[in-house]
């Protein structure tokens, strides 16, 4: 493993460790929807990939801003399976992960929980919550 990408490990775990996860990343392909890292010439790759295709890339030389993004997958991940676990009806799935991301992030670094909630406040001015109700009721075979 290159030495850039044996660092990222130790910060990423170390910062992992805040909310209890193990922190193992991955830094090749592994083709089932799994980012992984990747350090091509001085520059971090978040590489999203699923049946042998290239899903997503997100490209950049700033260490920090690669880290934010691997803590945010986390995030999201560890806030969904806390949302599958605690659901309870009348509680929309998108609020409660939201919520708990936030909370786990804070938990990470406070700078990175107040960027995540501005992302989440641009998700929701375009998809607001009511948006939640809706397809909620339609699944319940219920009407507005």
């Amino acid at each position: 493993m290159a030495p850039e990408l044996a660092d990222f490990q130790a910060e990423y775990a170390a910062l992992c460790r805040h909310v209890g996860a193990s922190g193992e990343l991955l830094f090749s392909r592994s083709d089932d929807g799994s980012p992984h890292i990747e350090y091509i010439g001085g520059e971090y790759h978040n590489v999203v990939t699923q049946r042998g295709s290239e899903w997503e890339r997100r490209t950049t030389a700033d260490k920090k801003e690669a880290l934010y993004w691997c803590v945010s997958d986390l995030v999201w991940s560890m806030a969904s399976e806390y949302e599958l676990k605690t659901r309870k009806p009348g509680f929309y799935t998108r609020r409660v992960i939201f919520d708990k991301g936030i909370e786990l992030m804070a938990q990470i670094n406070p700078e990175w929980a107040t960027r995540k909630a501005e992302e989440i406040r641009i998700i929701l001015a375009r998809s607001p919550y009511s948006m939640d109700e809706q397809i909620a009721n339609e699944h319940a075979g219920r009407r507005p």
